[in-house]
């Protein structure tokens, strides 16, 4: 289960999934991205994907906790939810 979305600060992450032993990649997020499975963060179950970094990188992480906590208190990180949902 997703329980903390990563902000990419620097560096470089791929995602991918494993089926039948095969590594499967279904994105590489760079700067200024988001490495999260949505899904699994939004509901609180598990994810398919694994997360790895390609290059050494610096991330910014919050809560699911957190951030519904920050959504739930200003509308302004509300905007940024319903922003971030839509990428």
């Amino acid at each position: 289960t997703c329980r903390v979305l990563y902000f990419i600060n620097q560096g470089l992450v791929r995602s991918y999934l494993v089926q039948n032993g095969k590594e499967y990649i279904r994105q590489f997020i760079e700067e200024n991205g988001f490495a999260v499975d949505l899904e699994s963060f939004l509901l609180q179950k598990p994810s398919s994907f694994f997360f790895e970094a390609m290059e050494d990188t610096q991330v910014l992480r919050i809560s699911s906790s957190s951030l519904t906590h920050l959504f739930n208190s200003s509308f302004h990180f509300m905007k940024l939810g319903k922003m971030m949902a839509e990428q």
